[in-house]
């Protein structure tokens, strides 16, 4: 009798420790392993790890979001608030860059983390827009060349991360960095079609 694989084709269930005690201690280890994030629900807390040794070793974030969710990121703000106080007069500012795929989903006025960085000379928000064009590339986080978040599906949220993988993280640092470099800036209260009439 042969195994029929198909039958339990998205069945499985991941048998991998994703408890947060379990990614705290990868981060505080130094983990090099390439660990699964499989749903929405640890995406916050390995996003905040993430910023955490940000904030431990001085280092630069880097991300790309749809709209910064609030479910995933205002209980990050406290964290980017004490990289950005950190970052003053540092010579690699930006410290937290991000890149913007929706904005128009974006709300302003209550999304915590981003009133946090909005204002800060030590922050840049640009968005995914270039000659009137609508660009989607994937969600991901780094820490300085060093940690990772990166979103393969996300509609799920499932993504790989590594808190200490240089070799790969140094990859999306570099695409993270070749759009940067060419993005136009967030404007407040611009939506994606002015950006677009504004190119």
């Amino acid at each position: 009798m042969t195994f029929n694989h198909d039958r339990f084709k998205g069945k499985l269930i991941d048998l991998s420790d994703s408890s947060e005690a379990t990614i705290t201690k990868a981060r505080k280890s130094a983990s090099s392993e390439i660990r699964p994030n499989r749903s929405k629900k640890n995406a916050s807390f390995v996003l905040g790890e993430l910023l955490t040794l940000a904030e431990e070793q001085g280092l630069i974030v880097r991300l790309i979001s749809g709209s910064l969710h609030s479910a995933c990121y205002d209980a990050l703000a406290p964290l980017a608030d004490k990289i950005l106080r950190s970052a003053h007069g540092a010579q690699d500012n930006p410290r937290i860059r991000v890149i913007l795929t929706d904005p128009n989903e974006l709300d302003q006025t209550n999304n915590a983390f981003y009133n946090v960085i909005k204002s800060d000379n030590e922050a840049a928000v640009k968005v995914a827009m270039l000659d009137g064009v609508q660009y989607t590339p994937p969600h991901f986080a780094t820490v300085g060349e060093l940690a990772f978040r990166f979103e393969r599906n996300h509609e799920t949220a499932e993504a790989d991360y590594s808190f200490n993988n240089p070799s790969l993280a140094r990859k999306i640092v570099d695409y993270f960095d070749s759009w940067y470099e060419v993005l136009p800036a967030f404007s407040p209260g611009q939506n994606m079609s002015q950006q677009s009439q504004a190119a």
